[in-house]
Parts: structure tokens; sequence; C-alpha cells
């Protein structure tokens, strides 16, 4: 990973080239894309914007030749909008060095995309409905794992907030990465110290819990969406708590690769997380442990 953070940063046709193939291949295959947008959050972090932007332009236009040579222009589109979305968090980041107040942009965006998109479709429910049964792609997925047309239902009404909880997680990601790999290579022990200090803040976890309340009461779609990217954003605080817990254990790669092996297996435990990264906002649990470990 280091070594191709360094291919990037040789300069910018090397950046560009990185940031165009795993958009390319990430398109299908989504965590690829991660890493087209955390090589151009480590391009925003290193450099002027005005570099960044030259970067991202080129990125554009050999992406959208590609697509249109495949007949796939119109997600040329949801691509540029992926990465000007990377590079306002990431931009953001470099200003003011302040990791949490990057996630909170992301988290705006998010919630601001989701009120959008409430406000130009008239029936969520219908769209994902039509998208999970006329879409090839995806009926065939559906079919291969055996959904029924129950869960397909199902699936439906949760699509929305599923699409929401996905894109928030690209996006911190694709920050995260990229953060990670500047720290690498100009400030090594950097991102561990600024992760493992990672707080989003009290009023945020008491909006987040708040928006769990109204939507369990009025069964909103919108409120249910909202509220699934709100609880979400406090994952990242929960996994820094982890982290932060691990920091001093002779086995901490050992324990983080099998936690991490269980949270892509039990999707449970990413709510679990999220809900300790909500106590730990009233909680302060690292501040805690270091006096104990004392």
């Amino acid at each position: 990973m280091i070594g191709l953070a360094q291919f990037v940063m040789r300069g910018r046709s090397q950046a560009v080239l990185v940031i165009s193939v795993f958009a390319l291949f990430g398109l299908p295959v989504w965590p690829l894309l991660v890493f087209s947008g955390a090589a151009l959050t480590l391009v925003t972090l290193s450099n002027q914007l005005n570099v960044t932007l030259s970067v991202l332009a080129f990125a554009y236009l050999f992406c959208t030749f590609i697509l249109v040579t495949v007949g796939a222009f119109e997600i040329s589109f949801w691509l540029l909008v992926f990465w000007v979305l990377v590079l306002i968090s990431a931009e953001v980041l470099r200003r003011s060095k302040n990791l949490a107040l990057a996630m909170l942009v992301v988290l705006i965006v998010v919630s601001f995309g989701v009120l959008v998109f409430f406000a130009v479709v008239s029936e969520p429910i219908a769209l994902w409905h039509e998208v999970l049964t006329q879409n090839k792609l995806v009926s065939e997925f559906a079919a291969q794992i055996g959904w029924t047309q129950e869960q397909i239902d199902l699936a439906a009404v949760r699509m929305t907030g599923i699409v929401a909880f996905w894109s928030l997680l690209v996006l911190m990601t694709s920050l995260l990465i990229g953060r990670w790999c500047q720290g690498r290579l100009v400030n090594p022990g950097g991102f561990r110290r600024e992760f493992h200090n990672l707080r989003l803040g009290r009023i945020l976890s008491i909006i987040a819990v708040l928006s769990v309340v109204v939507a369990e009461i009025f069964k909103t779609q919108l409120m249910i969406a909202l509220s699934v990217v709100l609880v979400s954003v406090y994952l990242f605080q929960g996994l820094a708590v982890i982290h932060a817990f691990t920091a001093d254990q002779t086995k901490r790669k050992l324990w983080l690769v099998v936690f991490y092996i269980l949270l892509l297996m039990f999707p449970q435990i990413v709510v679990m997380v999220s809900l300790w990264g909500i106590a730990d906002a009233w909680l302060d649990s690292r501040r805690r442990w270091l006096e104990k470990s004392r």
C-alpha cells in the first residue's frame, strides 16, 4: 500500500493513472473504488487545490473516454460526484488538520444527499423495488442468494438507508486510508495518534439517538435513512476506541485482524461498535482505560 502511495506522489500522471484505474475497476467491485478515493485524498492532502483539481480533471476525462467507449457514459456523472465529495472532505482536512471535522463534512454531505433524494423521488420504495426486480445484474444477484419476494419487498423499504450507509462507508474509508498513507510518508505515527483520539462530540450523539427515536415513532423512510447515517458515523469513533485499546497489546495486529474478519462476517457487530462509539462520547472510555493502565 505504501509503495502504491509513493507511486502516486511521483507526479500528476502517476496520480491520474492510479485514481482512474481503481475507479474503473471499482465501479463493478466497490471496494476498489475506495482506493481511488484514497489516492485522491492523498493528492489533496499533499498539494494545493489547483494541483488537485488538475489531477481530478485529467482523471475524469480519461475515465469518461473509457466509459463512452463501452457505452456507459451516464456512470461518469456519479463517478465525478464521488470524487468531488472526496475532494471536499480531504480539502477540509488539509486546511483544518482536524479529522473529526472532515468526517462531519462527509456526514453532512451524505445526509444532504438523502434529503435531496426524498425531495426528488416521490415513491422511493417503488423505485428501489423496480431496481431490485428489473435491473438484470441486481435481479440475478438476488436470485443467486435465494431472495424470496418478501425479502425483496423488505430490501426495497430499507434500500435508501443501505445506500446511504455504503456511501458514508466508502467516503469515510477513502478519507482514512488516504490520511494514513500521507502520515506514513511524511509523519510516521501521526495518523495513529490522530485516529486514536477521534471524537465526534456529544451534541451529534444526542442528535443520532433522537433520530432513531423519531424514526421508531413515525416509521418514515426519510427518518429511517437519516438515523442510519447518523448512527453509522459513530462506527468510526467505535473503531478508534478499539484501536486505542489494543495499541499496547503485544498481539495487537492479530486481534485487529480477527476483529475485522468478524466485522465483515457479522453485520450486527457494526451496530454494536456504532453504539459503543456513541457511548464513548459520554463515557470517554479511552481516558479511563489509560488511567487504569498506569
